[in-house]
Parts: structure tokens; C-alpha cells; sequence
């Protein structure tokens, strides 16, 4: 019974990475192309708990909903605060 318990465990992980790869693959074509934004805030609002945006250093810090956190760089000239 426990085998089966860890096989189920394991299986069920393997689903959840496969739905978050294809999630991001979605957000990667869809920033590519032509911009839709409603579908790349869509598909960021799935993958992602919080952005934390640290204005002053250019920064955002992102929540992912499985656990974790990235930290980002933004540098585009115009947008930062001094």
C-alpha cells in the first residue's frame, strides 16, 4: 500500500510539472508574437502567487503558485527611479 501511495505521489508531481511547462511555453508564444495581453495576464496570473516590483532597483521579485521565488531584473532605461 505504500508503494502505491508514493507511485500515486510521484505521478500526480509529474502531472503538476508537465501543467506548469506547458503553461509557461503558452506565455513564452504568447509574448512573442503580437501582444495579447489578456492572455499573458491570463497565464501569469496561473503560474505566478505575487510580483513584487522594487521600483528604485529596477527589481521584481517573482512568487511562483508551486513555492519558490525568482528574482528578475527589469532594466529598461526610463523605468527606473533614482
Amino acid at each position: 500500500m505504500l508503494r502505491e501511495i508514493e507511485a500515486l505521489g510521484e505521478r500526480a508531481a509529474g502531472v503538476r510539472y508537465a501543467l506548469v511547462k506547458e503553461r509557461l511555453n503558452r506565455l513564452e508564444e504568447a509574448a512573442e508574437g503580437p501582444l495579447d495581453r489578456r492572455e499573458v495576464n491570463g497565464l501569469l496570473r496561473q503560474l505566478l502567487e505575487k510580483v513584487t516590483v522594487d521600483y528604485p532597483n529596477g527589481r521584481l521579485l517573482l512568487a511562483w503558485r508551486r513555492g519558490g521565488e525568482t528574482g528578475a531584473f527589469h532594466v529598461a532605461e526610463g523605468c527606473r527611479v533614482r
